[in-house]
C-alpha cells in the first residue's frame, strides 16, 4: 500500500473496530514488501491500539521505531530469531505486550518452550507475505491441539479467514480473527459485522469440512 492508500485503509478501519493488526514486511525475512513507515503513521495519530506483526528478522533498532503510545502489542516470528526470549523483555520493557507468530510449518513443539513468556500466540492460517491466500486446514488443527496443550494462553489466527472459513476457526478456540482481504474497504461494515455473526454463532454458514 501507499501512505494515502493506508491513511484510507486506517479511516476505515476506525470507524468499526477497536483494534487493528500492521504487517510490517521488507524483504528481510519475507519476499514482500509493506508500507511500514512508524513516523508517517504516528503523524496520522491513530485512534485505537494497533498490534505490530514483524514479518521481519528483529533488531533493538527495528522495535524502537515501533514503540509508539497506539502500539499496544508486537509479534515476532519464532523463525526469524536465534532466541525470542531477549526480546520478549525488550518488548515488555518498553510497556508493550509480547507475542510470537508461528508460520504453517512451525510446530507447536518449536513453540511450547516460550509459551509461558507470552501475552498472545499468532498461529498463521497461510504462508505469510501474500494477501488472499487459502485458508491451510492444518492450522485449524493445529489450534485445537494447542487447546489440547494449554487451554489458557490467548489465540490469535491469521490468514485464509472469510464468510466461508470464520466459523471453522472460531470453533477451534482462537480467540480473536485477524482479517484482511475479505474486509474490503467498501464492504467493510457489512463483511465485519457479518464475520462477528458468524464467529459467535449467531449466523449459520457454509465452511470447510472439520
Amino acid at each position: 500500500k501507499t501512505e494515502e492508500q493506508f491513511r484510507v485503509r486506517l479511516q476505515v478501519i476506525e470507524q468499526f473496530a477497536t483494534t487493528a493488526q500492521l504487517d510490517v514486511l521488507d524483504h528481510s525475512f519475507i519476499a514482500y514488501r509493506s508500507f511500514c513507515e512508524p513516523e508517517v503513521i504516528d503523524a496520522m495519530q491513530p485512534k485505537i491500539p494497533i498490534e505490530i506483526h514483524f514479518m521481519t528478522t528483529i533488531d533493538s533498532a527495528r522495535l524502537a521505531a515501533w514503540n509508539k503510545p497506539w502500539v499496544n502489542k508486537m509479534f515476532i516470528h519464532l523463525k526469524a530469531v536465534d532466541d525470542p526470549r531477549p526480546w520478549f523483555a525488550e518488548i515488555r520493557q518498553m510497556g508493550k505486550l509480547p507475542g510470537l507468530a508461528l508460520n504453517p510449518e512451525t510446530t507447536l513443539l518449536e513453540a511450547k518452550p516460550y509459551l509461558s513468556e507470552i501475552d498472545t500466540l499468532l498461529i498463521m492460517g497461510v504462508n505469510p507475505g501474500r494477501s488472499g491466500q487459502e485458508l491451510l486446514p492444518a492450522c485449524v488443527e493445529k489450534v485445537r491441539r494447542l487447546r489440547k496443550l494449554n487451554s489458557q494462553i490467548q489465540v490469535e489466527f491469521d490468514g485464509g479467514v472469510n464468510d466461508q472459513t470464520a466459523g471453522l476457526v472460531a470453533r477451534s478456540g482462537v480467540d480473536f480473527l485477524v482479517v484482511g482481504s475479505f474486509l474490503t474497504n467498501e464492504k467493510f461494515a457489512a463483511n465485519y459485522q457479518l464475520l462477528q455473526e458468524i464467529a459467535n454463532g449467531q449466523q449459520k454458514v457454509a465452511t470447510l469440512e472439520e
